[in-house]
C-alpha cells in the first residue's frame, strides 16, 4: 500500500485516456498494452495529478466535485500494480512485471508506411470480399477434407502444405499488426493456445487507446485477409489456374474462418462482438446467466445476475453464438479436420513401411517430429499464459 503525504505529486508517464462508454473511461499505456477501466471520479483524479496538483489539492478538488474524500492510497496502489504510476513524490516506482508480448512483425515499417491499408480502395476491396464470399461458396466448390490430400505423396504434401500453411498464418497475423500500426498502435505476435490447439496470436491491446469504432479494422484485419485470398482461390479453381494448390489453400482458409466462429475460445470474432456490445467482461456475465438458466430449468435455488435489459440482450446473443460456434466447430472437426488428419497418418504409415532408402520415409519422420514440436509448444504456451495471468491481474474498479 502506498503512503502519500499531502505535498506529494504523482506522475503517470505516457498514458492515454479514452472514453469507452457513458461514464466509463480506459486509462492505459499503449507501449505495454496495460489498460484499466475507470469511472469518471477515477479519471478526474488522474487529470488533476496530470496538471501538477498535490495530494492535498486533489483531495480538496475531489471533495468539492463529488462530495466525499477519495481513497488515494488504495487507488494509486492499484494503478501502480499494473505499471501505470511512474512516480509518487520524489520516488520513482518500479515498473510492474511485463507480460510475454511476443515479437513485432516487420518492425522497421512505421505507421506512415502502413496507412495505405486504411485507404478507400483497400476498404472497398475488403467490403466486396466479405459481401461476395457467401455467394461464391453457394455456387462454387465448398472446401472438403479431400482437398487437403490432393497429393498422394507425403513428401509432396509436406513440401506444399506446410510452407503454404505457415505463410498464410504469418500473413493473417501480419494483417492484424500492420493495420494496428497504421492507427498508431503497436502489436506483438506470439504463440498461444486455445484449449488443445496451438495458435499464433497477435496482442492488440494497444488499440484500447482508440475509440471503439476504430478498433474494428485491426480486429477484423486477419479474417479480411483470409476472405480476400479465399475468394481468389474460389475464382481460380474453375479456371484450373494453379492446379490443386488453390484447393489446398481454400481448405486451410475455410477451416480457419469456421474456427473464428467458435467465439467461446476468444477468437477474433469474440473481440469484435465485445467491442460492438461494449461488454468487455462478457464471459463471466454469460457464465453467470447460463448458470441461472440451467438452475431455473432444474428448479434449483437461484439468483439472477444483476444486468439491465439492455445488457442482458448481448449476453443472450453471446450464448446463442457459443451454441452456433460449438455446432460449427464439431462439424468442422468431423468433416474436415479428422478425415484430413487420418489421411495424412495413413500416408505416413505407408511411407514408414518403405524404410530409410525411400525419401517418403524421411518425410514421414518429419511429420512425427512436427507434431511432437506442436504439442511441446502447446504445453509451453499453456504454462506461460498461466504465469502471465497470475502476474497481470486486471484492475476493474477504483476510487
Amino acid at each position: 500500500m502506498l503512503k502519500l503525504t499531502a505535498e506529494d505529486t504523482v506522475a503517470f508517464g505516457e498514458v492515454s485516456v479514452t472514453e469507452d462508454s457513458s461514464g466509463q473511461f480506459l486509462l492505459g499505456r499503449v507501449d505495454t498494452g496495460d489498460f484499466v477501466s475507470l469511472p469518471l471520479p477515477g479519471i478526474f483524479v488522474v487529470r488533476e495529478f496530470q496538471q501538477g496538483q498535490t495530494v492535498a489539492q486533489v483531495t480538496e478538488s475531489f471533495r468539492t466535485r463529488f462530495g466525499e474524500a477519495p481513497d488515494l492510497d488504495a487507488f494509486l496502489a492499484e494503478l501502480a500494480e499494473v505499471g501505470l504510476v511512474q512516480r509518487v513524490g520524489i520516488s520513482v516506482l518500479a515498473t510492474a512485471p511485463q507480460r510475454s508480448r511476443g515479437v513485432v512483425l516487420l518492425g522497421r515499417l512505421s505507421s506512415a508506411h502502413c496507412r495505405w491499408l486504411m485507404s478507400r480502395p483497400v476498404t472497398a476491396l475488403s467490403v466486396a470480399a466479405w459481401a461476395t464470399l457467401p455467394l461464391m461458396l453457394a455456387i462454387g466448390h465448398v472446401p472438403q477434407a479431400k482437398d487437403a490430400l490432393v497429393f498422394p505423396s507425403i513428401l509432396v504434401l509436406l513440401l506444399v502444405f506446410l510452407p503454404v500453411a505457415w505463410v498464410l498464418l504469418a500473413l493473417h497475423e501480419l494483417s492484424h499488426s500492420l493495420v494496428a500500426r497504421a492507427l498508431g498502435c503497436p502489436a506483438y505476435t506470439r504463440f498461444g493456445n486455445r484449449l488443445w490447439n496451438l495458435v499464433c496470436e497477435t496482442d492488440l491491446s494497444g488499440i484500447y487507446s482508440l475509440p471503439r469504432r476504430r478498433r474494428l479494422r485491426p480486429l477484423l484485419a486477419g479474417m479480411t485477409f483470409d476472405v480476400i485470398v479465399l475468394d481468389g482461390c474460389l475464382l481460380l479453381q474453375p479456371a484450373g489456374v494453379g492446379g490443386r494448390v488453390p484447393y489446398v489453400i481454400s481448405y486451410m482458409l475455410f477451416s480457419n474462418l469456421v474456427f473464428q466462429a467458435c467465439i467461446f475460445l476468444r477468437t477474433d470474432l469474440y473481440y469484435v462482438f465485445t467491442t460492438l456490445t461494449r461488454l468487455d467482461n462478457l464471459v463471466p456475465q454469460a457464465r453467470a446467466e447460463a448458470a441461472y438458466l440451467i438452475r431455473s430449468l432444474l428448479r434449483l435455488p437461484r439468483q439472477r445476475p444483476e444486468l439491465t435489459s439492455r445488457g442482458r440482450l448481448p449476453v443472450y446473443g453471446y450464448l446463442v453464438g457459443c451454441i452456433i460456434g460449438i455446432w460449427l466447430g464439431v462439424l468442422t472437426v468431423i468433416h474436415l479436420i479428422i478425415p484430413a488428419s487420418v489421411g495424412v497418418v495413413k500416408l505416413a504409415v505407408v511411407a514408414l513401411g518403405h524404410g530409410p532408402p525411400d525419401q517418403e520415409f524421411w518425410a514421414a519422420l518429419f511429420v512425427v517430429a512436427f507434431f511432437s514440436f506442436v504439442y511441446s509448444a502447446l504445453t509451453w504456451t499453456f504454462i506461460r499464459n498461466r504465469r502471465d495471468a497470475v502476474r497481470r491481474r486486471a484492475v476493474s474498479s477504483a476510487v
